[in-house]
């Protein structure tokens, strides 16, 4: 068992010794880009900004409706006869009485 973990750690070692003492391949370089380079177009549509931002406000309704329903609807009865203290999900401390 211990025979691949070792032979891959060899191979390793061994690759990283190559590459140590080879170099990696030169990479010629691209185009100069400068301030001066036009890169139209530039950014994203307004139509998409605008949607992202929509969607965002829609986003946090859904979440606040949602943490509503929960501080409404304190416990969560998630079995066929509905009946308290069989709750699957308490987020209220348990009272005694």
């Amino acid at each position: 068992m211990k025979t691949p973990a070792l032979a891959s750690l060899l191979l390793l070692l061994v690759a990283a010794y190559v590459v140590g003492h080879g170099g990696l391949p030169v990479v010629s370089p691209g185009p100069m880009i400068t301030f001066e380079t036009p890169t139209e177009p530039y950014g994203f549509p307004a139509w998409l900004r605008l949607t992202h931002h929509v969607n965002l406000v829609f986003l946090v309704l859904l979440v606040r409706s949602g943490l509503q329903i929960l501080a409404d609807h304190l416990r969560l009865y998630w079995n066929v006869h509905c009946t308290p203290g069989a709750e699957w999900l308490r987020f209220t401390p348990v009272v005694a009485r």
